[in-house]
Formats: structure tokens, sequence, C-alpha cells
């Protein structure tokens, strides 16, 4: 037979873990979405940044892979690599930057414009379709 004292200390230390294992779980998933709330917020704040340094004109400019040789598209993918590099940093590790653009045959469908990567297996044309 169970003696009164070690039943009452069995429910306690049931509850206890129970009490502890919702509060870890919850607590998960709070620092969880802080933790993605301030990875966008980061990453939205690059992506104003850079907005307002890429010219519109520039960019209506390339369409296609023809224009990775004009002017336009080298100034544009030189600004890219400065935001690009200037966001290598332990906290927010900026691995690509690029731009995309609507296709005019399908708005549903986005399309590289113009990118700052060097490496040739990573990097896109403008163009291709935006996967």
């Amino acid at each position: 037979m169970v003696r009164y004292r070690t039943k009452l200390l069995a429910t306690f230390l049931a509850l206890a873990l129970i009490t502890n294992g919702i509060s870890l779980a919850v607590m998960d998933g709070l620092a969880r979405h802080y933790l993605y709330d301030g990875y966008r917020a980061k990453l939205l704040s690059i992506a104003a940044g850079t907005a307002a340094m890429l010219d519109g004109d520039l960019l209506k400019q390339v369409e296609s892979r023809a224009d990775e040789n004009s002017p336009a598209y080298q100034q544009l993918r030189d600004t890219l690599r400065r935001v690009r590099d200037a966001n290598r940093r332990p906290d927010t590790y900026m691995k690509r930057v690029f731009t995309v653009m609507q296709a005019k045959s399908d708005p549903s469908v986005l399309l590289v414009g113009v990118d700052a990567e060097e490496s040739l297996q990573n990097s896109a044309h403008p163009g291709e379709t935006y996967r």
C-alpha cells in the first residue's frame, strides 16, 4: 500500500514537470517568433535601403541576357555588390543579392533582373525565371 505522502509527492512532482514542460514550449515558441521577426526586420531594412540606392530608370533598361554588358547593368551590379559586401557580418550574413521583375507575358512570374553574384554556379542571368 502506497502511503499518502508518497502519492502527494508524486502528484506535485508530475504537476511541476507538466508545468515546466508547458512553460518551456511556450517560451520556445515566443523565442522563435521574436528571432524570426528580428531577422525579417533586418532584411526589410536592407531591402528598403537597397531599393533607395537603385535607379529605376537603369533597372528598366535590363531585360535580357543581352543587357549584361550594358553600362546600366554594370552600375546596378556594382551597387548590389557593395550592399552585399557591407552586409556580410556575423549577425546578418547575406549570401546573394539580386533584383527581380515581373514577366511581361505573365505578371505572376518573376524574372531575375540584376544579380551581384560572381560565382557562375550560383549566379542568374537577366530574364531567367526566378525559382
